[in-house]
């Protein structure tokens, strides 16, 4: 596609949705399997345009629309119909026990005038039963409530066919959506996200990822997510593909309907679809070899990997599982990017099909140096390269003490400058100063600071870890994601990326502290301190620095987002003040 002559996104759907009219470009498994839903590039056009007809009558430019529904076609029309109509859609995770603060703290963030919703989540807020809601949740925040009592609900099933849309004029630069952070290390923030920005990242992952009108995109991941948004969503349209989904929940609760999808769909054409790593590692453990039969992945042409830390042992152990059903190790892709920078960062060439790991010395990197070595042992460290980075973009490494660019293969901050990096934060000028307009040693500038840890060699990017989650200990860096895979590998009894290493002042020095979820049941073989001394053993054996604490907590209890990631920080918060869901162990047999 030649995205020269556009200047909009909503140039683009325009004419894709005309060009592949009768082609299917939603096909949504409502159970994960069998319940098919699905909308053709027409009749997803004609339906937009409807819904954003009605949009107009209550609201004006640049008002902001919550996008409250479950993973499903709506979803997709409303957030495209905010589009059409001018307005800001901010798509979230639909309000649970689990989300439900986040809800609120965007609510106070970007104050909408409207929301989008299925029945129940709108009983829930405007109901018959929505006195009782707030007055159990908002109390304390009576901002929130009058918002709330303020808003206009709508459900795209509602509207009656008027045909009264208004065509809009929109801008390169003008502000697309709100996309919110994780809030994996800090409160969420509303990212302005531009035509521009978006037209430029969905040209970079068709070009870097291979994918064409040809191929049909396969996910699960959360709409509400910028990965399942912008990756899935968005740039199905922009490449005219076909887009096969389903409801996290539905891979989550039985991970084979992923990779069943993948292969029940070959027929279509090659399949292009990914996840963050933990997923890889949930298929590798819940898929079972009965699951297996009938399975045929040979037309998987690309699996990206992204959005959290990427571990070797899982693209080892994953294709070691599924390798007798066709799966090809060299379509396993490493990708980075964050919402800062619409999406993509670096990512995959389909030139250059081949997960790249380098064994880096543990000691060198302590001082921030990448040394390689061949062979690996327990001075070394596996890192895995997450792809290349845009050529068109300026990508650094950047030491973040005396803002001066680092070498290659030194360990320094990520920065990133170009047309993919985000207009801001929504109405956050202090935050948007400090990460969007960083300004190195010679004054050159402004860059986006990531907050993420890297090296470039040559072309490449490796991804170390964050910057301000780095654990520092007589005078040495350690990663915390390196020490969290050395304490699950020191016990059977904890579960999988179920951990979290941080650092606390005791004793006027810096100590190690390790909080761990342990298996349901796992006291029944074995006992706390044996847990307790292994993991101790483990770490100092692995990173020659002793574990001061550690706390072992109720299975499914670790601080995380809603899109999986670990919450450190708020981790640790909890540790200090004693909040965390602390095992029960005296009933067990000990």
């Amino acid at each position: 596609m030649n995205d020269l002559e556009f200047e909009t996104y909503k140039q683009v759907i325009e004419e894709q949705c005309n060009v592949y009219g009768e082609k299917d470009l939603y096909v949504f498994l409502a159970d994960g399997e069998e319940t098919i839903e699905k909308i053709t590039y027409q009749d997803f056009l004609i339906k937009v345009k409807n819904v954003a007809g009605n949009i107009q009558k209550y609201l004006t430019k640049g008002d902001r629309v919550l996008i409250l529904y479950p993973p499903g076609i709506d979803f997709n029309v409303a957030f495209i119909s905010c589009v059409y109509a001018n307005v800001l859609p901010v798509p979230l995770y639909p309000p649970d026990t689990r989300s439900l603060d986040r809800v609120l703290n965007v609510i106070k963030d970007c104050n909408p005038k409207a929301a989008f919703a299925n029945k129940q989540t709108i009983e829930k807020f405007s109901g018959a039963g929505s006195q009782t809601f707030i007055q159990k949740n908002l109390k304390e925040n009576p901002f929130i409530a009058e918002t709330i009592s303020k808003l206009s609900f709508f459900n795209v099933d509602e509207f009656n066919y008027e045909n009264s849309y208004q065509d809009v004029i929109c801008k390169p630069h003008d502000v697309m959506y709100l996309q919110y952070t994780s809030g994996s290390t800090s409160a969420p923030k509303g990212v302005m996200v531009t035509h521009d920005n978006l037209i430029n990242n969905s040209r970079y992952i068709a070009e870097f990822f291979g994918q064409d009108d040809k191929e049909i995109v396969v996910s699960w991941i959360p709409p509400f997510h910028d990965m399942g948004l912008i990756k899935d969503v968005l740039t199905t349209i922009y490449t005219g593909s076909t887009l096969i989904f389903m409801a996290p929940n539905s891979f989550i609760r039985k991970p084979v309907r992923w990779l069943k999808a993948i292969s029940d769909y070959k027929h279509l054409g090659n399949i292009n679809s990914g996840g963050p790593n933990f997923a890889y590692d949930l298929c590798v453990k819940a898929i079972t070899d009965d699951q297996m039969d009938g399975l045929d992945l040979s037309h998987w042409k690309l699996a990206y990997n992204g959005s959290e830390p990427i571990y070797r042992k899982t693209l080892d152990e994953f294709y070691n599982k599924f390798k007798s059903v066709g799966l090809n190790r060299m379509i396993l892709e490493p990708v980075y990017g964050l919402a800062e920078a619409t999406l993509m960062v670096s990512g995959p060439t389909i030139e250059d099909n081949n997960p790249v790991i380098r064994m880096l010395d543990k000691n060198e990197m302590k001082i921030n140096r990448a040394v390689y070595h061949n062979l690996e042992s327990d001075q070394t460290i596996p890192v895995v390269c997450c792809g290349k980075i845009i050529p068109e973009q300026i990508t650094l490494i950047v030491n973040p003490d005396t803002f001066e660019v680092c070498k290659n293969k030194e360990i320094g901050e990520i920065w990133v400058k170009g047309r993919c990096v985000a207009a801001g934060y929504y109405e956050n000028d202090k935050a948007t100063e400090e990460t969007f307009k960083a300004f190195l040693s010679n004054n050159e500038g402004p860059f986006l600071r990531t907050g993420d840890l890297g090296f470039l060699d040559g072309d490449r990017l490796y991804v170390s870890g964050r910057l301000k989650d780095l654990i520092i200990i007589n005078g040495s860096n350690h990663y915390p994601q390196d020490i969290e895979m050395t304490v699950y590998s020191s016990h059977e009894a904890l579960r999988p990326n179920g951990g979290i290493a941080f650092s606390v002042t005791a004793d006027e020095s810096e100590k190690l502290v390790v909080v761990y979820e342990v298996k349901r049941n796992a006291f029944k073989y074995c006992n706390e301190e044996d847990i307790v001394n292994s993991i101790k053993r483990k770490v100092f054996q692995v990173h020659s620095i002793p574990v001061y604490d550690v706390v072992l907590i109720e299975s499914s209890s670790l601080p995380k987002t809603s899109s999986g990631k670990l919450q450190r920080r708020l981790c640790k918060q909890q540790y200090l003040n004693n909040l965390l869901k602390v095992i029960e162990v005296q009933n067990s047999e000990m």
